[in-house]
């Protein structure tokens, strides 16, 4: 995805690109997403674009089967054995995600989150929060370690260890 609706999601099935989701028409497909990511047996779609409309704390996963199934646009949708979504209860913009061992840390503009399985058929994902002051400023400034990943934000660089948040530049605090 390049989080730009009219050029669609694509994927490689090994020999071409194909698209994500027809998009040639519905108010309720997706269009895009600024990431996604497979998780769990699932593609999670974050930040995504639903028909027109941005849901920008929003992670809209799809039906959990092989990508082929997850190509068609109504395996997004909010239907019990399909896909469907989860909204963090901040007004934030995720910017950016990555994996911590088998988790998926997702880093708002100034909080950061991990999208927890649960493992339930009708709601698969819930959202935790891990920090409320400490997220990122860019999709790519995430780097990922054994123990932690590494982010760049508005008030310094921090570390996630998952089960907290903490800066990590004290030698440099005027850096940043």
């Amino acid at each position: 995805t390049n989080n730009i609706a009219a050029a669609q999601i694509r994927y490689c099935d090994g020999t071409r690109w194909r698209k994500i989701v027809d998009v040639s028409s519905g108010a309720n497909k997706l269009r895009t997403a600024l990431i996604v990511v497979p998780f769990k047996g699932r593609l999670i779609a974050l930040n995504p674009v639903i028909g027109g409309v941005r849901y920008s704390n929003r992670a809209q996963f799809s039906t959990d089967s092989d990508l082929s199934a997850a190509a068609d646009a109504t395996s997004w949708l909010q239907t019990a054995g399909k896909g469907g979504y989860t909204e963090a209860s901040t007004r934030e913009a995720i910017v950016g995600a990555s994996f911590l061992h088998d988790r998926l840390m997702v880093e708002f503009e100034r909080s950061t989150w991990e999208l927890v399985w649960t493992g339930n058929y009708k709601l698969p994902f819930i959202w935790r929060k891990i920090n409320t002051e400490l997220g990122v400023e860019s999709t790519f400034s995430l780097v990922s370690f054994d123990k932690a990943i590494i982010g760049i934000g508005n008030v310094g660089i921090h570390a996630c260890n998952g089960a907290s948040v903490e800066r990590i530049d004290s030698k440099i605090p005027q850096e940043i």
